[in-house]
């Protein structure tokens, strides 16, 4: 869980270490993508009601500092005695959520996603739980720190539920929650799609081409293989409604299916 956001040195190795590995990545064609928790941020201590609330900020940066107090989580999270704005996604339970509506947490966090590229070596974005706060932040934190023209991945996980005979996955309204996200990274959300109907498939609830079955490495190469068609789609999200852009994930999925 994230805290210290500054203090990259853990058990799995130090700073300078790790630096030396995304060096070495590079070096080899690699690029390195960091995993940025952003949707939430453990306090580093409790406030007088026993609630935690206060963060501290521990290591010299340049930049916004992080020691923020309760105005940096959402007003939903009462446990943590949040003064924030109202979340813009949905809770995560183990830890506060931050207000990514108040602009000085944004700016922070794009100053330290500028560190983490310029000082460290990271080249792009995995945002975690990305369905917690509002699509539209993350447009301000790719821009903010360079990587638009970089591979950047948004966590969009849904709920499947078994119960001992067959799958429950109303795809297309999951679909729908995930579909705001293609702008970024269309070929992660087409294989997230197709994966969910290869599941019904295998039910019997979502009928697609057998051909289809086994070509999601091809599938999402062919989704999204230049950064034009990223830009495009990413455009196209912006200005229509989430329906239109429902059905045309669907057929994008289709199309790339059927080109396998």
């Amino acid at each position: 869980m994230p805290q210290q956001l500054y203090d990259l040195s853990s058990a799995y190795g130090s700073q300078q270490q790790l630096r030396a590995l995304l060096e070495a990545l590079k070096a080899a064609g690699v690029a390195p993508i960091a995993d940025v928790v952003i949707n939430h941020r453990c306090a580093d201590s409790q406030d007088e009601q026993g609630r935690w609330n206060n963060y501290h900020d521990d290591v010299d940066h340049d930049g916004h500092p992080i020691d923020w107090g309760q105005w940096a989580i959402t007003c939903d999270d009462k446990e943590f005695g949040g003064q924030g704005n109202k979340d813009t996604g949905e809770d995560f339970w183990g830890a506060p959520d931050l207000d990514h509506t108040n602009s000085h947490l944004r700016e922070a966090l794009v100053h330290w996603l500028q560190h983490l590229r310029d000082n460290v070596g990271f080249t792009g974005w995995r945002f975690d739980f990305a369905k917690g706060y509002g699509a539209k932040y993350i447009q301000q934190y790719v821009e903010g720190s360079g990587t638009q023209d970089d591979l950047n991945v948004g966590e969009m996980w849904t709920d499947l539920h078994w119960d001992d005979s067959e799958w429950h996955c109303p795809l297309l309204a999951r679909a729908a929650t995930a579909a705001c996200w293609m702008g970024l990274l269309p070929l992660y959300l087409a294989a997230a799609c197709y994966a969910a109907a290869a599941v019904s498939n295998e039910q019997q609830q979502f009928k697609m081409p057998p051909r289809t079955r086994g070509c999601m490495t091809r599938l999402q190469l062919r989704c999204a293989s230049s950064k034009e068609e990223k830009d495009h789609v990413y455009t196209f999200l912006q200005t229509c409604s989430l329906q239109v852009a429902l059905c045309c994930c669907c057929c994008c999925c289709c199309c790339c299916c059927c080109c396998c």
